[in-house]
């Protein structure tokens, strides 16, 4: 019968329409999933089949049909850390323990990023050995990656790794993580303990080489026989023991110690250097001074001289003219003798000579007023009227004289 539900009629047929509608909606939001899958840019979609378990690689960015398969996905590349920052890569081994050639150990922490090959045999022969990209991480990449550190530790001391050889050291364990372990030979070599300078022997690891130079492998690389690439491979930290680092202190400040005492050897040789050059110059100023003073002095020694000899010279000269001069005109006074002179001649001769010989009297010095002694004793009478005579014989002398102040000669 009908079932009437408002103007609604539902029949049979009606209700088994909704149901087989709501089954097949059902079954599509179930099941449709499984219909078909989209494989992302930079992933690989491994697909298996549900009745024959036919694997089915899809590397190409787009939809495929599933078919009720089995999808795994890959990434092609990825970070993987060991030990880094959570924020700074997506997958994590954890840190990795090292021991070096002295004893010491250390964890080191740092990432690398690992490329998978893309075409199908690779990713194939990854799938079938590993059966996800984590079991890929944690059954090759990782192992790889800590054998390779670990066994790097014995070719060098903690001292060395932590400045020395940092960079060698992740170079040896990259060359191992891509080309497989050195084989090694264990060998005692003598080192300096860096601390007392004292000669001790160290174990160490030897690289055994062919007869190419190239080092053997102890084992082949997983990560070179699966086609994986590995870039950027770096070591951000290497923690070491507390007593490491006691001992890089000790080397640090004793370093510092030797640093500082070479330079203040150096600048105690400069300065003596400066003093000495200081000294030298004052020396070689001082000499030059003497040298000047010294070249003054001869300078003016030998201006001297030389004014002495021009004037002796020339003294010598004017002695020789006016002994050239007398002799001329002795010589002609005697000619003239000798010839004879007019009366007018010797007249003029005898005046001049007597003008001459007045002359030269008249220039001496001769007092004007003389008092000549008298009495028994030699002296003078009576002074006071002495000084008057005198002073009254002044006055009648300088009255008689003409304003020119010469004496009156004869004849005037």
């Amino acid at each position: 019968m009908p079932l009437k539900i408002g103007n609604v009629v539902i029949t049979p047929i009606i209700v088994v329409s909704i149901l087989a509608a709501a089954s097949v909606l059902v079954g599509g939001l179930t099941l449709g999933p499984r219909l078909a899958e989209t494989n992302f840019a930079g992933h690989i979609s491994v697909l298996q089949k549900p009745v024959s378990g036919e694997l089915l690689v899809f590397s190409e960015p787009g939809m495929f049909l599933q078919s009720f398969g089995r999808v795994t996905l890959y990434k092609i590349s990825e970070t993987v850390g060991f030990g880094a920052e959570k924020t700074q890569t997506e997958v994590d081994m954890g840190s990795i323990d090292t021991r070096f050639n002295d004893g010491a150990s250390a964890v080191l922490k740092g990432s690398l990023r690992i490329t998978l090959p893309t075409d199908v045999e690779s990713i194939l022969r990854l799938h079938k050995q590993f059966r996800s990209f984590e079991g890929l991480v944690n059954q090759v990449v990782k192992p790889a990656v800590a054998n390779a550190i670990y066994t790097t530790g014995p070719h060098m001391s903690s001292a060395e790794s932590y400045q020395a050889r940092r960079n060698e050291f992740q170079g040896i364990a990259l060359d191992q993580l891509l080309h497989g372990v050195y084989q090694t030979i264990t060998v005692e070599r003598e080192a300096t303990d860096p601390l007392t300078g004292e000669k001790t022997f160290r174990t160490m690891a030897e690289v055994r080489r062919d007869d190419a130079g190239n080092p053997v492998r102890q084992t082949p690389s997983m990560i070179k026989q699966l086609n994986i690439q590995v870039d950027q491979f770096v070591i951000t930290a290497i923690e070491y023991e507390e007593r490491v680092y006691a001992q890089i202190r000790t080397q640090q400040e004793a370093r510092m110690a030797a640093v500082t005492a070479r330079a203040a050897a150096e600048q105690a040789e400069q300065e003596a250097i400066t003093a000495k050059a200081q000294g030298e110059a004052k020396i070689a100023i001082a000499r030059a001074e003497q040298e000047v003073e010294k070249t003054k002095l001869v300078t003016q020694a030998e201006a001297a001289r030389d004014r002495a000899k021009l004037e002796a010279e020339r003294a010598d000269l004017e002695a020789q003219a006016r002994l050239a001069l007398a002799k001329a005109e002795a010589e002609a006074n005697r000619l003239k003798v000798q010839a004879g002179l007019t009366p007018q001649e010797r007249a003029e001769w005898d005046y001049k000579t007597a003008v001459g010989v007045a002359g030269e009297l008249a220039k001496a010095p001769v007092p004007e007023i003389v008092f000549g002694s008298h009495g028994e004793g030699g002296g003078y009478g009576n002074p006071a009227l002495d000084a008057l005579t005198v002073q009254l014989l002044r006055e009648a002398i300088a009255a008689g004289r003409p304003r020119g102040g010469t004496p009156p000669t004869a004849g005037q």
